[in-house]
């Protein structure tokens, strides 16, 4: 009782210091002269579109799931310097830095350095490394100024989507080349950032239009425990251009291509009851792809979009699994627009060719393989009642060469009260199908892998909606109940499918247009979990984990417009505790601040603080995989874009 009472404590006075911190923000300036200079006012975000719920185009308002959208201003306003780092915004998601170059990124639990129930695309373009079972964030860059949303879905997407898109989908859509035409340079360094620079120039040929650009930074390693300089600096450069043109009045097509290599520092840190011994060390990595997409769409009939690429991944590991990872995918997809209702049907093929460098830790038996996906969906969205209610019902039926058949059905429902608000629902299954590791692994700690491991299920059961209460006020709320089966132990000497459990929470966006000069976008989630091993499971690892997921997240990000050349952004968070037989952050607030100031439209100079609140911290320490990991230093840098 008495551990209790702390706790609660605690956590009131945390409450109450978030509650300071955002009256703050409220209040610091209220007696500056209103300027309108906000990008995106509150009646914008109702009418901004995303596509990631049903496979077309749908206003964020009518979306049946819980759907966030973070608008380029929203991301560039926060100072983030990397992907991961600008999902923080997004309610429900859970972001740790575990060192320099490596993210822990997932959405209602589950997370780890390989998050594998979270789907992760790049235009359409699956980023979910089917060796590791998740995302490698350090192979992943854009350059911020080209995004134009990203779009995160939390909750199943799999019956549109396909397997592994269990606790949620991400999408991160790039800007048309006709959006980026210009030239346009950046240049900055600072504390952790030492130096980072990106170029780029857009024009146009006829009907096409074109964007090359190019871009790296210097990251510097973060601190270990003495606040001495770690090994995990990185190094990266990236290149591409992009291509859209259109053929006729219906038919539209564009070209991507990048190439990018990294340098990644990292340390390996092993113990057992013989030795213990760390070893720094530094990886390769290089990769590319080039992708086409062709779209033919006629007004209020009929659009189909094929859409392909082939993308190549190379990493050379010294202690782990290096390799390389060759994929081509094709999809196609067509949508029938009739008067009552809208009829989306498509189908998709993947073909995977890998070929491994196993080290004396960790080795897949065997190196070379190839696997494959086919895929076909289909779903309704039916209108009732003069538009107010939808009904939405579909299924995906995959075949994966490693695991076999899945089928992933759906059923979604929305009810509109008035033009301000709605509320929707969704029962839904979704899978995370074996991959690579699962089946073929073997490890100096006797995990073996199992060729007859079964997906990991997810039934799942959310209730949300979307309001406007006053002009100046956006809400967004959703909760949601999911029950997994057949979720992978590892067992001395070989994989199995022994444990069960659920994850229950609720989240809730808030925007709120405080004056002209002034906006706010806050969230907060929570989230439980309870999981159990079946009666003969020796498993190690998956004991006592109901406390790895944060119960209680907190974020505000205040936009200010001060004059017409002054801009300040302040961003609050908080992150809950994580316990479990791999991990052990404390809880933590973090403070980041953004200043620019406009010389011209043309020329900016912006400086960012990283990490205000504390010299350092931990934000995620767990993973079977031995990285060591290293704490989160405060930081700032200088920036100046320039577009001509």
């Amino acid at each position: 009782m008495i551990g209790t009472d702390l706790y609660r404590g605690r956590y009131i006075n945390h409450l109450k210091l978030f509650g300071i911190g955002l009256l703050f923000c409220f209040g610091l300036f209220g007696s500056i002269d209103p300027v309108d200079l906000t990008e995106i006012p509150l009646e914008e975000l109702m009418r901004i579109e995303v596509t990631l719920v049903s496979r077309h185009a749908e206003r964020l308002t009518d979306a049946a799931a819980a759907v966030y959208v973070l608008t380029q201003e929203d991301i560039i306003q926060s100072g983030a310097i990397s992907i991961p780092e600008a999902l923080r915004m997004v309610p429900g998601m859970e972001v740790g830095h575990m060192d320099a170059n490596k993210w822990a990124v997932s959405v209602r639990g589950f997370n780890t350095l390989f998050a594998n129930k979270l789907l992760v695309l790049m235009d359409g373009r699956t980023i979910y490394n089917p060796i590791f079972s998740g995302v490698i964030w350090d192979a992943q860059d854009v350059m911020f100024e080209d995004i134009k949303q990203i779009e995160v879905v939390r909750g199943p997407g799999g019956s549109l989507w396909g397997s592994n898109a269990v606790n949620g989908v991400i999408n991160i859509v790039t800007k048309g080349a006709e959006e980026t035409q210009g030239a346009y340079i950046s240049l900055g360094g600072g504390t952790e950032e030492k130096g980072f620079g990106a170029f780029r120039y857009g024009g146009s040929l006829g009907k096409w239009y074109y964007r090359a650009y190019a871009k790296f930074f210097n990251r510097s390693a973060f601190v270990d425990e003495e606040g001495e300089p770690a090994s995990d600096a990185w190094h990266m450069f990236k290149t591409g251009v992009r291509m859209d043109g259109s053929l006729n009045s219906q038919d539209l097509m564009t070209i991507h291509a990048d190439y990018y290599q990294n340098d990644v520092g990292q340390t390996i840190f092993f113990q057992n009851k013989d030795y213990i011994f760390t070893r720094n060390f530094r990886n390769q990595v290089y990769g590319g792809y080039i992708l086409g997409r062709w779209q033919h769409q006629v007004p209020n009939k009929t659009h189909w979009a094929v859409q392909s690429y082939l993308d190549y991944f190379k990493r050379q590991e010294f202690l782990m699994i290096g390799g390389q990872l060759l994929t081509w995918d094709v999809d196609f997809q067509y949508i029938q627009e009739f008067k009552y209702h809208t009829l989306t049907w498509g189908s998709g093929f993947r073909q995977t060719w890998d070929e491994l460098n196993n080290s004396d830790y960790l080795q897949l038996i065997p190196r070379r393989k190839d696997y494959s996906i086919v895929s076909g969906f289909l779903q309704d969205d039916v209108a009732i009642l003069d538009n107010q209610w939808h009904l939405i019902i579909g299924t995906k039926i995959e075949y994966h060469s490693l695991s076999g058949w899945e089928v992933q059905p759906n059923l979604r429902s929305t009810y509109h009260f008035d033009d301000e608000g709605m509320i929707w629902m969704a029962i839904s299954r979704a899978v995370r199908t074996p991959v690579r590791i699962d089946q073929d692994i073997l490890s100096e700690e006797f995990i073996i892998g199992n060729p007859n491991v079964k997906s990991e299920e997810l039934q799942a059961f959310e209730i949300g909606g979307r309001y406007r209460p006053v002009k100046r006020i956006y809400v967004d709320i959703s909760s949601y109940l999911n029950y997994y089966d057949n979720l992978l132990t590892y067992e001395p000497l070989v994989a199995m499918n022994k444990k069960q459990g659920y994850v229950y929470g609720a989240e809730l966006a808030l925007d709120y247009q405080v004056a002209d000069w002034m906006k706010i976008r806050s969230g907060y989630s929570y989230g439980k979990c309870k999981f159990e091993l079946d009666d003969d499971s020796q498993d190690p690892y998956t004991k006592n984990m109901d406390d790895e997921m944060p119960c209680h997240q907190g974020y505000a990000q205040a936009n200010m417009s001060i004059s017409s050349q002054w801009q300040w952004a302040v961003n609050l968070r908080y992150v809950d505790s994580l316990i479990g037989p791999l991990i052990h952050v404390d809880d933590y607030f973090n403070l980041n601040s953004r200043i620019v100031y406009r010389l011209s439209e043309a020329l900016e100079f912006i400086v960012v603080g990283q990490n205000l609140i504390k010299d350092r911290h931990n934000e995620f320490n767990g993973s079977w995989i031995p990285f060591k990991a290293s704490q989160v230093p405060r930081g700032m840098y200088a920036q100046m874009k320039w577009w001509f």
